[in-house]
């Protein structure tokens, strides 16, 4: 019995040494499969990286684009420290600290030098952004956008892009024009700031932003929705707060052929009780149709004159 232990013991013992051996030689080889797996990744979104980056420079450099979008025939014309394109590139970025500093850290990138150095001032850059349309921003933004959904692929849910419509109100600094533009909030202090309201359509599982606003308090979330709605379409599900819901909303999203998630108030939305039925899990409803004055959507862009 002491030998038949032992000589079992020892082929037991044999038969893991070799299961180990070839565990071991199939991890090296996966080992080197993600490695390669992951040079070819890198590689990949270098190139995508690369693509994405030829085309901002195309689009930032292109005469239409700075025609387009300077305030003067004659800005941006002489060689100068600060171009179009580098006074937009310089603008996009998140400013941590002084002005004066990021812009000596920026031109020390740009030019690839070992210290920053103090190519241009703070004054120059207040200059020429003077010169500088807001708008390019804003085309700068869509026509990124559509550079990635042309080229990428994109996340979706059950095949649809999910479009969040959501707007929040920020302080702006306090000057003549802002105080002019966005106006007075009540109550008023001495250490008011003016009080703006912003809105973005955003695409959630890509973090996207297709399109943002921002404009005087007095303008609603609904009317700011409004123009989210160009940029919505066929395979989109809108996603809306407790403050959207509107007939008249829900409608121009439909003629958009985009799908809508709302969630709606129980009190000004009686019908949607009919969900807390014990059988109501899944349960369609249909809404009645009503009466939706043809000015009012007309204001919208929604129905052609007549």
């Amino acid at each position: 019995m002491v030998i038949m232990y032992t000589t079992t013991h020892k082929i037991n013992e044999f038969v893991l040494t070799i299961i180990y051996f070839f565990i071991a030689e199939e991890r090296k080889k996966c080992q080197k499969n993600y490695k390669r797996l992951s040079k070819l990744a890198l590689g990949l979104l270098r190139d995508l990286c690369t693509k994405t980056i030829e085309f901002v420079k195309n689009t930032l450099t292109s005469e239409s684009f700075i025609n387009t979008h300077r305030k003067s025939p004659a800005d941006f014309t002489r060689k100068r420290s600060l171009p179009f394109y580098t006074t937009v590139v310089f603008l996009m970025n998140q400013l941590r600290s002084s002005l004066q500093n990021e812009m000596d850290i920026f031109f020390k990138q740009l030019n690839k030098t070992d210290i920053p150095e103090r190519k241009v001032t703070a004054s120059a850059l207040c200059q020429a952004r003077q010169k500088l349309k807001h708008q390019a921003f804003i085309e700068l933004n869509h026509s990124v956008s559509q550079h990635f959904y042309q080229h990428y692929s994109y996340k979706t849910w059950h095949g649809f892009r999910l479009l969040a419509f959501d707007g929040s109100t920020v302080r702006v600094p306090r000057s003549d024009d802002c105080w002019e533009y966005f106006g007075k909030s009540v109550p008023l202090s001495w250490d008011t700031s003016p009080l703006a309201r912003i809105s973005q359509c955003f695409d959630v599982l890509n973090h996207i932003t297709l399109d943002a606003r921002i404009e005087s308090l007095s303008v609603g979330e609904r009317e700011l929705a409004l123009a989210h709605c160009d940029s919505i379409g066929t395979g989109d599900l809108v996603l809306l707060d407790r403050g959207y819901p509107a007939f008249w909303l829900f409608s121009l999203i439909l003629k958009k052929h985009a799908h809508i998630c709302a969630r709606v108030s129980a009190i000004k939305w009686p019908l949607q009780n009919n969900f807390s039925l014990p059988d109501s899990e899944n349960r369609l409803l249909n809404f009645p149709q009503v009466f939706i004055h043809k000015n009012h959507v007309r204001n919208r862009s929604f129905l052609p004159h007549q």
